[in-house]
């Protein structure tokens, strides 16, 4: 999926660098470029506003459908030309498994941990738990 215009690891990396990283050209627009956390936002919840369905999707809370996506690496944190080489580990959707890569025995550690943190959790969102999982080296 890498590549393609629905890719949203490259369109994060794009909105962030402002480089199609295929290219590997001069940015453009470098006055706008947004941080990766605007990127996300722009990819979650504000797809959700847009859509009308922010009451119901596009961020994790309670009350909110469980819709998140584990990724194999923190693209929060790599570095910036590499966010496009992020694959989907798991994907769940209304709470529910729906997609697993073969993931390492440290991977399943971090999804047990997750469900673990996500039971005492109330109003912090998925990705904040997924983030100090890896940056704890878990």
């Amino acid at each position: 999926m890498s590549g393609s215009p629905d890719d949203p690891f490259s369109i994060m990396e794009i909105a962030v660098t402002g480089v199609y990283y295929p290219e590997n050209a001069k940015a453009w627009w470098t006055d706008e470029l947004i941080t990766r956390e605007q990127a996300i936002a722009s990819l979650t919840i504000n797809v959700a506003k847009q859509m009308f369905l922010e009451n119901e999707r596009g961020s994790i809370s309670n009350g909110k459908y469980a819709d998140f996506l584990l990724v194999n690496k923190d693209v929060l944190s790599c570095p910036v030309t590499e966010i496009h080489t992020a694959k989907p580990a798991a994907t769940y959707f209304e709470g529910k498994k729906v997609f697993l890569c073969k993931l390492t025995r440290k991977a399943y550690q971090i999804l047990h941990d997750l469900k673990t943190a996500n039971q005492q959790a109330t109003g912090r969102g998925i990705e904040t738990l997924c983030l100090s999982l890896w940056r704890n080296g878990e």
